[in-house]
């Protein structure tokens, strides 16, 4: 069988209540376009034909998370306001998350001088370990053939140590709290002791 998942790509919308991170206040994220939350509460609504509704046919929910500007906090809000329209689209709260897209993008896309290799390897664990902390089961980092959304893997030792670290650190964990901490660093602690930082 196979799965059904409903993608979403949106803009961050709106500001978050305190949750699993404890946020400091920012500027407000740009508002979403109506139109895009229309379709995607149509879709979750619209008769099947056979006496249900699109989201009765919904087995996972996917949505990309491109990065516009690296503060973790509007990664977090991004995320959450997803949560919000899924809230809002009727879907149960265990129906499984996945982030199927993340990178980097506009104005911040990764060139071979910057950002510095440190913030490059810090925003790649952040891409996991936000989704991770928020309860969503996978994150697919996406590597746009001109290398901007995440570099080069395979030919930068430094990116794929961070792509595996957070395979490896990630990978079955059972996550006990997670936290952004004052300095913005992500922390998450695991059931087995283990814990992230980024």
């Amino acid at each position: 069988m196979r799965l059904k998942i409903a993608c979403f790509t949106m803009p961050c919308v709106g500001r978050i209540p305190l949750g699993a991170f404890s946020l400091r206040p920012r500027a407000s994220p740009p508002a979403t376009r109506s139109f895009d939350k229309l379709v995607k509460l149509r879709f979750a609504a619209a008769p099947d034909g056979a006496g249900g509704i699109g989201r009765d046919h919904v087995q996972a929910i996917s949505v990309h998370l491109y990065t516009y500007n690296n503060d973790p906090n509007l990664r977090i809000e991004e995320l959450r306001s997803y949560e919000r329209l899924f809230d809002q689209c009727g879907y149960a709260k265990d129906l499984p998350r996945y982030v199927t897209e993340v990178g980097a993008w506009y104005p911040e896309q990764f060139t071979e001088a910057t950002p510095p290799m440190a913030d490059k390897v810090r925003d790649i664990k952040r891409w996991c370990m936000i989704p991770a902390a928020l309860r969503h089961r996978g994150v697919y980092l996406y590597k746009h053939s001109n290398l901007v959304t995440l570099g080069d893997p395979a030919h930068v030792p430094e990116i794929a140590a961070a792509i595996g670290e957070m395979r490896n650190g990630l990978r079955g964990k059972t996550l006990r709290r997670a936290a952004l901490l004052d300095d913005d660093t992500i922390w998450l602690s695991f059931s087995d002791g283990s814990e992230l930082r980024a």
